[in-house]
């Protein structure tokens, strides 16, 4: 059973608060009884219009508010995630939201509903800019573990470096290094090792090399990126 019991709502308001994430809570009958910041900026209204209001009145359409109904009833025993679309007030349009259903009990015994929230629609505008900075950008992008392996890469890899990216991706980045060029291969793994113990970011000149031989010119920098490293390539001309 996965209830929250023996501590009053504000307080599970309040640890969620210092976690950052977007909450409300529910009374019984459904009326939001408390926010937090998060939550009042995703559907764009303060405090005084929110306290006391249903919280299906945010829903979209009568599908969605039966099935936050029913995901009350059966939320007794557990926590209960479903996808919905939030009033967003500021735009007059909705959100599309990952909802989280936290029964929860008070100290004076009564039962309320913490709601968590994830902006969807966010998501997926963050993922459409990572799609314009990383899959299109003009210089060479891989991301790469401690080890060196190549987990990503983009188009521009693929075309600079002669190589398909489902093959990069099965490649190690010292693959793509001269071994006896102005930067050697354990130069280059020792820069980048460097900015992921180190959090520092590092840059280096070296020698590329292609599967035909072919050799030219790169600076390659190194960058912390989530738990490794995204290594931007540039091809030197001349």
């Amino acid at each position: 059973m996965t209830m929250i019991t023996a501590e009053s709502t504000n307080s599970v308001i309040t640890r969620y608060i210092a976690n950052e994430l977007i909450t409300c809570t529910l009374d019984y009958q459904g009326i939001i009884c408390d926010t937090n910041q998060k939550f009042r900026e995703l559907v764009g209204l303060a405090t005084y219009d929110i306290i006391g209001r249903k919280y299906s009145g945010f829903l979209a359409n009568e599908e969605e508010i039966e099935d936050l109904e029913k995901l009350l009833i059966n939320a007794d025993d557990a926590i209960i995630s479903k996808n919905a679309f939030l009033l967003d007030s500021k735009v007059c349009g909705y959100k599309e939201c990952k909802i989280s259903i936290y029964p929860v009990f008070t100290n004076s015994g009564s039962k309320n509903y913490v709601l968590i929230h994830k902006d969807v629609t966010q998501l997926r505008q963050i993922q459409s800019l990572h799609h314009t900075l990383f899959d299109d950008h003009p210089d060479s992008l891989l991301v790469c573990d401690i080890h060196g392996r190549i987990l990503l890469c983009n188009e521009s890899a693929s075309k600079t470096f002669a190589c398909p990216c489902d093959e990069l991706r099965y490649m190690n980045i010292v693959d793509l290094i001269d071994p006896i060029g102005e930067k050697s291969q354990k130069d280059i793994m020792t820069s980048l090792r460097k900015t992921l113990l180190n959090h520092s970011k590092q840059r280096v000149s070296a020698t590329g090399s292609i599967r035909n031989g072919t050799q030219f010119p790169i600076e390659v920098s190194f960058h912390t990126y989530h738990k490794n490293i995204l290594v931007v390539i540039k091809k030197l001309v001349g």
